[in-house]
């Protein structure tokens, strides 16, 4: 019987935050941008990096102010990964990287990133949004580049237009188009917020399939 956070695979372990660390990131992310979007520098159109660097910030402050009523949790500066164990240059930058101290403390060799949260605008059912969200977004975790030993992953859409349905609409209109309407983004399971979607996709190297928990920001 699998343990609550790991699996022999390929010489590397699975990495299962379980659906309590789940939802604490996805209520970090949220209360993060509550912090992140007030500053000046956050608007519509702002560039993707510098939102992220915020939204990062805003999170930080809230998981330390949190700390004790939260399961503990660090929220990491971007971080070069490796897709697979014999890659030997990192092939991907981390948006942002969580890390859960007490699962590397009780296991001492599982990887210090235990969820990684990839950021992406989106500008409402916009189809060349949507196509970006999907390609450039989804399918990473589809591909191994992340999250290749991870359970889950995360992905926060910063609304430039819009609400949640809008883009959620569009995203599931392209993935249609590309006839993987078995990937279509549905009401999500950890939460019932209305800002929280859930996908599940297949990897391409044919292991367990990735469920990505979704995030919707708006500005205000």
């Amino acid at each position: 019987m699998r343990s609550t956070i790991q699996r022999q695979v390929q010489a590397k372990e699975w990495i299962d935050i379980e659906p309590r660390r789940t939802a604490t990131i996805l209520n970090v992310i949220y209360r993060g941008w509550e912090v992140a979007w007030k500053r000046d520098r956050v608007q519509k159109g702002t560039h993707e990096n510098e939102l992220n660097e915020c939204l990062r910030r805003g999170m930080q402050e809230v998981s330390k102010n949190a700390a004790n009523t939260l399961p503990k949790m660090i929220v990491l500066e971007g971080t070069q990964t490796c897709s697979a164990p014999d890659v030997r240059t990192p092939d991907g930058l981390t948006d942002i990287p969580i890390c859960f101290p007490n699962l590397y403390e009780s296991t001492r060799n599982l990887a210090s990133i235990h969820a990684i949260i990839e950021c992406k605008r989106i500008n409402g059912a916009a189809r060349t949004w949507c196509r970006r969200y999907v390609l450039e977004g989804i399918d990473r975790f589809k591909s191994g580049k992340y999250g290749r030993r991870h359970y889950y992953g995360f992905m926060a859409a910063y609304l430039d237009s819009g609400d949640a349905n809008a883009a959620v609409g569009g995203i599931n209109k392209f993935l249609d188009e590309q006839q993987r309407e078995d990937e279509q983004l549905g009401p999500g399971t950890v939460s019932d917020a209305e800002w929280v979607r859930r996908s599940q996709h297949r990897r391409e190297s044919g292991d367990k399939p990735i469920e990505i928990h979704h995030v919707f920001l708006s500005f205000g």
